[in-house]
């Protein structure tokens, strides 16, 4: 708006503009008739290149480019190719003189395009589909977890647990401090402990708890869920005192309380349970399906995983961080991550994730706007892809049980060193996936 405003104000017939812009021009979807050159004719002006300053820093509090524009009435089109100069440096500091500066900078000259990941599309010097396409079928039946926060209320620790959790016993749980310490405000400090029946305890994992091909062990939480007939069910403190549930009630009863004095005016708006199952995220999860696959929603890389739902000392929830689609062969369950791991994968959605000051980050199902196959039993490339992300499988399991593994470590070391040791595997899979 700014650009064309500039243009439409003050350019002359022959003007030109070079326009300092957020790097998410490129790419976001609020962008795309920029991209695309679809804006209206009275904005009159053309983009003629522009600069990538991504690995330029320090200089702004979010990832720069620069466009560049002239005043015409002819807008372009996408599948016109600009020059693009793209920028690299550690500057001593913010805003320094060009004479200080460009000691510190280099730039390398390229061809940049419009290119697609299903219909959505980006300025890049990458390569991609220069058309539009069809995504995956698999965008269809992958969703994303439940919103279970507050974590103060349901990350717990519980004691006692030999085994598989009995939904008949009581056991003494208090609020995970690593959680705590991770929560947001206002709910930092809160700190619930107190007894808990066996039936509202469950099993969950964020993103921190994925690397490739395999889940680290899944933390506790309690909800105030209840199956019944397949489906499941939120049930209030009130509902809980009223079945029996007494101890669990006094639980949910003290997070009530706690949710209310926090959020104000906006407790009236939506309660805990609400927000709990915002969407209806939680209540749509079927604990009965066995085969999960599992995406992490934002990072720098995709990172997926086969996970057996029912081999677990207690039902497993799949949280918001994490998006999931259930299969009903171990075969299609395994071939899935095993694309979305891929290298080829990895480099398509590029050019296409929003970025920050530490990199790519956001993924959603932008992954499953590329074409990837569902999976055909009767296609030997697919079964091949299946039989090694079973392989892979396995071998990821017993590398995070060997002394090897950096537990302790941050998630970026841990997923690092994953695909080191399987680096072999990952290239045979990724010439099949590519």
């Amino acid at each position: 708006m700014f650009l064309a405003h500039s243009m439409a104000t003050f350019a002359n017939t022959t003007a030109r503009l070079g326009f300092v812009m957020p790097r998410a021009v490129l790419n976001a979807d609020q962008h795309q008739n920029l991209i695309l050159r679809k804006y209206s004719n009275s904005a009159s002006f053309r983009l003629t290149g522009y600069w990538d300053l991504w690995e330029v820093n320090p200089l702004f509090n979010v990832p720069a480019c620069v466009l560049f524009a002239k005043r015409d009435t002819l807008l372009g089109s996408d599948k016109e190719k600009l020059p693009v100069h793209e920028w690299r440096g550690k500057l001593p500091a913010c805003d320094v003189h060009w004479d200080t500066a460009k000691k510190y900078l280099a730039s390398e000259s390229r061809e940049g395009r419009v290119i697609y990941l299903g219909t959505r599309a980006a300025l890049s010097t990458a390569p991609g589909a220069s058309a539009p396409s069809k995504p995956s079928e698999y965008l269809a039946v992958f969703h994303q977890g439940a919103t279970i926060v507050p974590r103060s209320f349901y990350f717990v620790r519980v004691t006692d647990v030999n085994g598989a959790v009995d939904p008949e016993t009581l056991y003494w749980a208090e609020t995970d401090p690593e959680q705590a310490a991770q929560a947001k405000k206002p709910y930092h400090d809160v700190k619930l402990k107190g007894s808990v029946e066996g039936k509202f305890i469950f099993t969950t994992a964020v993103s921190r708890h994925l690397v490739p091909y395999v889940l680290l062990p899944p933390v506790t939480v309690v909800l105030p869920i209840e199956e019944k007939h397949d489906v499941l069910n939120i049930v209030t403190a009130d509902e809980l005192e009223q079945r029996g549930f007494r101890e669990f009630a006094k639980w949910m009863k003290e997070a009530e309380e706690i949710w209310e004095e926090k959020r104000g005016d906006k407790a009236e708006k939506q309660t805990a349970y609400e927000w709990l199952n915002y969407s209806g995220k939680l209540t749509a999860q079927n604990l009965k399906q066995k085969h999960l696959v599992l995406y992490n929603h934002s990072g720098m890389n995709v990172v997926a995983a086969y996970f057996d739902r029912h081999n677990q000392v207690a039902p497993f929830i799949v949280d918001v961080k994490l998006y999931y689609a259930a299969f009903s062969t171990r075969e299609e369950a395994d071939y899935l991550p095993a694309v979305l791991n891929s290298e080829t994968v990895n480099t398509a959605i590029k050019p296409f994730q929003s970025v920050g000051l530490l990199g790519e980050r956001d993924i959603h199902k932008k992954v499953l706007e590329l074409p990837i196959p569902t999976y055909d039993a009767e296609n030997g490339k697919h079964t091949k892809i299946a039989h090694l992300g079973a392989q892979t499988r396995v071998t990821s399991a017993k590398a995070i049980k060997s002394g090897d593994f950096p537990i302790g470590s941050s998630i970026a070391v841990q997923r690092g060193f994953m695909r080191e040791h399987l680096k072999t595997e990952l290239e045979e899979i990724d010439k099949l996936v590519g």
